[in-house]
């Protein structure tokens, strides 16, 4: 659990959802292309308006891919590094932030929201591009597709849409500046040894 969401949010649903399906016919790799079919279905929510019912799919879809790589593991077939389905679902959920940013650039912010929703979707990139060369831990607090859904609630809550792409753009430039600064700073043991 690398992230706030799946840490606080989502281990109910994980451990639940695991221990019905363990003795169950499931193949874990359905349920992470169950996520990315839920994911574009989002999208296509937010293209038509249907916003709430855009955030209720990925809801649904934030714990499949937890599911499907702990029931993998459990069944002693564990996820290959990379894969297809796993790795469809970073790019289809940034189409689901384009789309909402078009939904509002139609509808009421103009144009800027959807130049917030590709800021958002380009700082996300390049600090998951980042993050890929880091050693694993601490980034519990940094942008992920599951924060970025649940951080949705709020500004749905409210029908503040645009500002929640704006949440979005600086949280992922935050992120992606956290990363960069964590990944460019000098050992201690090398300063140590500089100064013997």
């Amino acid at each position: 659990r690398d992230d706030w969401a799946s840490r606080y949010f989502l281990p109910f649903v994980e451990d639940f959802a695991t221990e019905h399906l363990m003795e169950t016919p499931v193949r874990p790799i359905w349920l992470v292309w169950s996520a990315v079919g839920l994911t574009a279905g989002a999208a296509v929510c937010f293209t038509r308006g249907w916003l709430g019912a855009g955030l209720i799919l990925m809801l649904i879809s934030a714990p499949l891919d937890l599911i499907a790589a702990r029931l993998a593991n459990i069944r002693l077939k564990p996820f290959a590094s990379k894969m297809l389905s796993r790795s469809a679902l970073w790019p289809v959920g940034g189409i689901a932030l384009l789309a909402i940013g078009l939904w509002e650039m139609r509808h009421g912010t103009g144009w800027g929201a959807l130049v917030t929703a590709a800021a958002g979707c380009g700082f996300a990139e390049a600090g998951r591009i980042e993050k890929s060369t880091m050693p694993s831990g601490g980034e519990q607090w940094l942008f992920s597709r599951r924060n970025a859904i649940f951080l949705a609630i709020p500004f749905a809550l409210g029908g503040v849409w645009t500002a929640y792409l704006l949440a979005i753009m600086v949280y992922a430039a935050l992120s992606f500046f956290i990363i960069q600064r964590v990944r460019h700073l000098p050992s201690v043991d090398a300063k140590l040894t500089e100064n013997g």
